[in-house]
């Protein structure tokens, strides 16, 4: 399986992703899961920044970037294909929202819609903060011909007030930021794994000083519990991304091919919205393999704000 990206905006908008200068701990350019801004110019999904009154509370009538960590899982021929992909996510009022993704508009009327082909897909919010926020939004389609599932889709983006690179804290020691995960997680063949809705739960370690983000990400899921880390990162602007690796796993023997990316959010960063895109391979006590393919976002607060 390969992961792709796929970048249908314009040119300019490419280069907001892909164009990154790094900041702080080290010169390295941030990975496919990056979404943020690199400097105070702009924020990375075109909303204001909350240092600029930017507030995601309400929604209708704004307009973001976002980017989609999507999994499609084709039952038909036993494969899964993973992806990242940049839209334009639009809100309005109760609660409508037009996603142009990969080429496709997709218009959510009280959280449905319609495709092409006559089958729908339907939008939820998992998460959401209070004051200048984070939300968390996931689409999820059955392909469903004729009471035969042949393909499952899933995408999550989040959507928030993005710290300004500008007013992100330089201080001593280190900040811990802890929250939740929500997404989906299906095995792509085997015996020895998981599927369905995914929860867990995220620990961050950010050293402003040093510029960089450490920590833990923790899967539970039908079948294994699995704990994957992230090595120190840097911090590029008012964001981060990087890859996980296994720390642990209950089931057999675990390997991970998964990332992770955040952005601070808050006139002082005192949360970290972010998604993950994740593919991990399990081995069990039988020699049974599996390859578990999915994707979700997570938020995470400061805990001494």
């Amino acid at each position: 399986m390969r992961l792709t990206i796929k970048t249908p905006l314009t040119t300019a908008a490419i280069l907001t992703f892909a164009a990154c200068a790094s900041s702080g701990g080290g010169e390295d350019a941030p990975g496919a899961l990056f979404f943020g801004a690199t400097d105070s110019t702009a924020s990375g999904n075109g909303l204001p920044f909350a240092n600029d009154g930017g507030d995601v509370g309400d929604l209708e009538g704004q307009t973001a970037t976002v980017l989609l960590p999507r999994t499609i899982l084709n039952n038909a021929i036993g494969g899964a294909e993973q992806e990242v992909l940049e839209g334009q996510a639009s809100f309005g009022p109760d609660d409508a929202v037009s996603l142009v993704v990969d080429g496709e508009t997709l218009n959510f009327v009280e959280g449905v819609a319609t495709r092409a082909d006559g089958t729908t897909i339907e939008i939820q919010e998992l998460f959401i903060t209070l004051g200048t926020g984070v939300r968390l939004f996931q689409i999820f389609a059955d392909g469903d011909f004729g009471g035969r599932i042949d393909q499952i889709e899933f995408a999550h983006f989040i959507v928030g007030a993005e710290t300004n690179p500008d007013a992100i804290p330089l201080m001593p020691g280190t900040v811990l930021y802890t929250g939740g995960v929500r997404g989906r997680l299906f095995n792509e063949a085997g015996s020895a794994g998981a599927s369905g809705e995914l929860s867990g739960a995220i620990q961050l370690s950010v050293t402003f000083g040093d510029g960089t983000v450490s920590g833990d990400v923790f899967l539970n899921t039908d079948g294994p519990s699995i704990n994957l880390g992230l090595a120190p990162t840097a911090i590029t602007g008012n964001g981060f991304a990087g890859d996980l690796t296994i720390v642990s796993c209950t089931i057999g023997t675990c390997t991970s091919n998964s990332e992770i990316g955040g952005v601070f959010m808050g006139e002082n960063a005192e949360s970290i919205g972010g998604i993950l895109d994740l593919d991990i391979g399990v081995t069990d006590s039988e020699g049974n393999t599996s390859d578990l393919v999915g994707n979700g976002g997570f938020i995470a607060f400061d805990q001494e704000s």
